[in-house]
């Protein structure tokens, strides 16, 4: 009898450490032990309702009353536990090693994003998180393929426009506590944002390095990512949603970042273009309220650098476009994005994910769709 239980424990004890790897995504080639990752408390988040949205200074009540049942995800996730020895280091002190690139090849096979001919297809996500995005739920193969095939169904409905395919990595997550710099972002390692760059190369296609800032300040993020950016396929991301001022928390209400600061990231790259002599370089900011980003008419619009406001919002198809209306239609933005998410878009009462000929139906029609 006593064998019997023993047999049992010992059954039910390595199911427990199966399913606990299997929910940790270990195997996921992508990225390097991928960890338990914890959104601001979990899958249940959501946007305020309206009347707490309405008492929210960040928030246009109009506006909000508009988005009525569109949440958007708060898909940062804290990213300090399980991570393994070499990283960890790394992580926990925020002093990454100098990334060691090798920019000697920087004519050989560019791929050049020219827009409107061209629209950007992009996989979003962090390899350390299965909740973050498609990038951290899949082997390296896995993504890649899947990512080809989403390219050539665009290709076959719009043959006119050129489709590219990139990996968008969310470089620095934001925190729901204060991390070693105690800016509530956590910044990743140079082997991950290498990986990503590598894969946009495996693909023929670009990279964008994601930033969810925190309490930091922007133009110190991007800078901290100029290693990066003097590489010809590698372009940037930024994320309103996480940056706070210094007596704000990620995860409690929506992020600002005006016009001004958007004009001194985009002179900083200006800078680097020029010295580098590279092909322009794109800004995708992402934007589901009019706050997120305040005085858009005044973003410098300049050949060295695209900006393209993206729309990334989550809900049904009805309330994403209404979205789309309030915050990229009726301001004067040249580019946009569209973001379609596989999970949170299917969330009752949605039943459907927006199909490409809907997103082609827009105004302006959208040149870079982001999907997580």
């Amino acid at each position: 009898m006593k064998k019997v239980v023993l047999v049992i424990a010992i059954a039910v004890f390595g199911f427990g450490v199966w399913y606990l790897n299997k929910e940790s995504g270990e195997g996921n080639e992508v990225g390097v032990n991928p960890i338990v990752d914890r959104q601001f408390g979990g899958d249940d988040i959501r946007l305020p309702d309206d009347t707490e949205r309405s008492q929210d200074q960040r928030k246009d009540p109009d506006t909000a009353a508009k988005n009525t049942g569109l949440e958007n995800e708060l898909n940062s996730s804290d990213l300090t536990n399980e991570i393994n020895d070499n990283n960890q280091s790394e992580l926990a002190s925020q002093t990454i090693a100098e990334p060691v690139i090798d920019t000697a090849d920087n004519t050989a096979n560019i791929v050049q994003i020219t827009y409107p001919d061209d629209r950007v297809i992009a996989f979003y996500g962090n390899f350390y998180s299965s909740r973050m995005g498609i990038l951290g739920e899949y082997s390296k193969d896995q993504v890649l393929n899947r990512l080809t095939d989403v390219v050539d169904q665009w290709q076959s409905i719009d043959p006119n426009t050129r489709h590219i395919p990139a990996v968008h990595y969310i470089a620095s997550t934001a925190q729901p506590d204060p991390t070693a710099n105690g800016l509530y972002t956590l910044r990743m390692p140079p082997g991950q944002i290498l990986t990503a760059i590598q894969m946009g190369k495996e693909v023929g296609g670009v990279t964008f390095l994601d930033l969810q800032i925190g309490q930091a300040t922007l133009l110190d993020e991007v800078r901290i990512l100029e290693p990066y950016l003097h590489l010809p396929d590698v372009h940037l991301g930024i994320d309103p949603e996480f940056a706070m001022s210094d007596d704000e928390i990620p995860g409690e209400l929506i992020g600002t970042i005006d016009a001004d600061e958007i004009n001194v990231v985009i002179d900083y790259l200006v800078r680097i273009v020029r010295a580098n002599n590279l092909p322009p370089k794109t800004i995708v900011i992402h934007r589901f309220t009019e706050n997120m980003l305040t005085n858009v008419s005044k973003i410098n619009s300049v050949p060295e650098v695209n900006v393209v406001i993206n729309m990334d919002g989550w809900g049904s198809p009805e309330l994403k476009f209404s979205t789309y209306q309030n915050v990229i239609s009726n301001y004067p933005i040249a580019l946009s994005g569209y973001k379609i998410f596989y999970k949170n878009d299917l969330r009752t009462p949605s039943t459907r994910l927006t199909t490409i000929a809907e997103v082609l139906g827009l105004d302006p029609v959208p040149v870079y769709i982001q999907y997580q």
